[in-house]
Parts: C-alpha cells; sequence; structure tokens
C-alpha cells in the first residue's frame, strides 16, 4: 500500500473517530451506541497500520487475496450492525407500547375524574 494511500486512509479514520467523540460530546449519540461504531473505526485503524496483519488473516482462513477479506470484514461489520440497531429498535418498539398503554390508563383515570 503506497504510504500516500495510508496516510489518507489514517487521517480519515482519526477524523471519523474525533467526528464520533464530537457527536458523543454534544449529547446527539449516547456511548452505548457509538461503541460499535469506535470499535470498527480502531480495526479499521489497525489494519491501515499493520497491513501485514491482514495478509496473516488471509493465510490461517485460506483467503486468496486481501481485498476479499476487506470485502469480508466489511460485510461482518455491516451485518452486527445491523443486528445491534435491530435490538435497539426492538426495545425502542416495547418502550413505545409499554408509554401508549400508560397514557391511555391515565386517560381513562382523568375522564373518570372528572364525571
Amino acid at each position: 500500500m503506497p504510504i500516500n494511500l495510508r496516510i489518507f486512509l489514517v487521517l480519515s479514520v482519526l477524523c471519523f473517530i474525533l467526528f464520533i467523540l464530537h457527536i458523543i460530546k454534544k449529547q446527539k449519540l449516547l456511548l452505548k451506541y457509538s461503541l460499535l461504531w469506535l470499535a470498527s473505526s480502531l480495526l479499521m485503524l489497525i489494519c491501515i497500520l499493520f497491513p501485514s496483519f491482514l495478509n496473516l488473516i488471509c493465510k490461517m482462513l485460506g483467503i486468496e487475496l486481501v481485498s476479499n477479506l476487506v470485502f469480508l470484514i466489511g460485510f461482518l461489520i455491516l451485518l452486527v450492525l445491523t443486528f445491534v440497531l435491530t435490538i435497539i429498535v426492538s426495545e425502542q418498539k416495547k418502550k413505545i407500547v409499554i408509554l401508549t398503554e400508560e397514557i391511555a390508563i391515565i386517560k381513562k383515570e382523568l375522564k373518570e375524574i372528572e364525571k
């Protein structure tokens, strides 16, 4: 990998990490939801700084090209992110149902009090 490309990629990943930390600081993203993004960014940083690490993993897994491994890792990261987001949406759905039920109960009690 050319040194210019490596420097560009390292700077890009560091900017992304700083962007995530900035969003956390502004409280637009909770820390527990950002940990996966930070972990995947650090994984990318390790792969950029130590490309021989990818070659070693390719040999261990029997993958011929490093680019195939990069696509596999990207696919797995997206799969995990999608799964985590599905869990979050499911939890939010449960909370919304509970809140709706509580509001309905409170409205019913208020109507009974008004009568």
